[in-house]
This record gives structure tokens, C-alpha cells and sequence, in this order.
């Protein structure tokens, strides 16, 4: 079983430095699952998190919905922004424009991208499939071995899971080659 657990901390996002799990809650206002043997741990630190109600549906707190967006500074921090802050605030805003649509606890609970619906008409704003891996790829931690093979290559399913979607060796290949490029140029 499971509990429900909102983030209502002061940081934009939290990642769980508790009791160390995979789980971030991508923005203040975020529901994620976590499980039962770990949620007391948490719910000590009330200041950060709160059980959720049952029809919490998890909406970002209103001042945090564009603020990464706005500046480049983090205003909970007020340090520099990071790239995952930026893209983290970027996926909400886009999210939101069509609805929300969260991935569960071991996708990082970052909102999907949503697939762009086949009309006569272009979205205002899209992002293709191959740079939302560029820029997933981007924020990844190269030091981390449940995200990048001993050969330094990104494992396609940590990049599922943050991405909250399928993707293949493939597009994996042509995004990281497209990161390789980019960095051999600035040398």
C-alpha cells in the first residue's frame, strides 16, 4: 500500500533527501505516491510534506507556475536556476495548457509530454520527441550509474522514466549523438 503524500516545502521542487528514494515532487503543490514504510519518515518533516486528501489532484501552487520561467534566478533559492529547474517549469507550463497529466512516483513524477494531436492547425508550442530527450538527457547526472552505462552512454530506461514515455535505443542513439556533436564543437 501506498500514502499520499503533497510537497508544500519553501523549494520550487524537492527531491527526497529523507530517506533517499527516487521520488521528486516536480513543484510545490505536487502529490506523489510513496510507500507506507517510508511516508512516517517523511510526514516528521511538516513543514515540507502533508498527507494528501483522497481528491487533491496535486495543482501547483499558484505564485510557483511560471516563476522558473521568468528569470534565471531560482526565486526559492536565489541562486542561478539549473537546467532541470528550467525544464521542470517548462514541461508544467506546456502541461497546463492542454491539462495535466502526471506520471506515478517512479517517473520522477514529471508531467508527460503530451503528444500533439493531429489537426489542421499547429500548436502554438511544441516540443518534437527528439529534443525532449536532448534536454531529458541534458539534466541527467553522468555520475550516476542507474542513469548512464559504465561506457557513458544514457540508459534508455532512466530516460523513459523521466521522460514518462516509451522511447528506443534508437532515439536515444540519435539524441546522444546529437549531444556528443554539440559538445565536440565547443571544444
Amino acid at each position: 500500500m501506498a500514502k499520499r503524500l503533497k510537497y508544500i516545502g519553501k523549494q520550487p521542487m524537492k527531491k527526497d533527501n529523507v530517506c533517499n528514494t527516487a521520488i521528486t515532487w516536480a513543484y510545490r503543490g505536487a502529490v506523489c505516491s510513496v510507500p507506507d514504510e517510508i511516508a512516517p519518515r517523511l510526514l516528521a518533516h511538516s513543514d515540507v510534506w502533508v498527507e494528501a486528501d483522497p481528491d487533491d489532484k496535486g495543482e501547483p501552487m499558484e505564485d510557483d507556475k511560471t516563476a522558473l520561467l521568468e528569470t534565471a534566478i531560482n526565486p526559492a533559492t536565489g541562486a542561478p536556476a539549473t537546467r532541470e529547474d528550467k525544464l521542470i517549469a517548462c514541461v508544467q507550463v506546456i502541461n497546463e495548457l492542454d491539462g495535466w497529466d502526471y506520471v506515478d512516483t517512479y517517473r520522477n513524477s514529471i508531467p508527460k509530454i503530451p503528444e500533439p494531436e493531429e489537426t489542421e492547425s499547429q500548436p502554438v508550442f511544441s516540443m518534437d520527441k527528439e529534443e525532449a530527450i536532448v534536454q531529458a538527457i541534458m539534466v541527467m547526472d553522468r555520475d550516476n550509474e542507474l542513469q548512464f552505462t559504465a561506457q557513458g552512454i544514457p540508459r534508455v530506461e532512466a530516460l523513459e522514466k523521466l521522460l514518462g514515455y516509451p522511447i528506443t535505443a534508437e532515439q536515444r542513439s540519435e539524441a546522444w549523438a546529437k549531444i556528443e556533436e554539440s559538445e565536440a564543437g565547443l571544444s
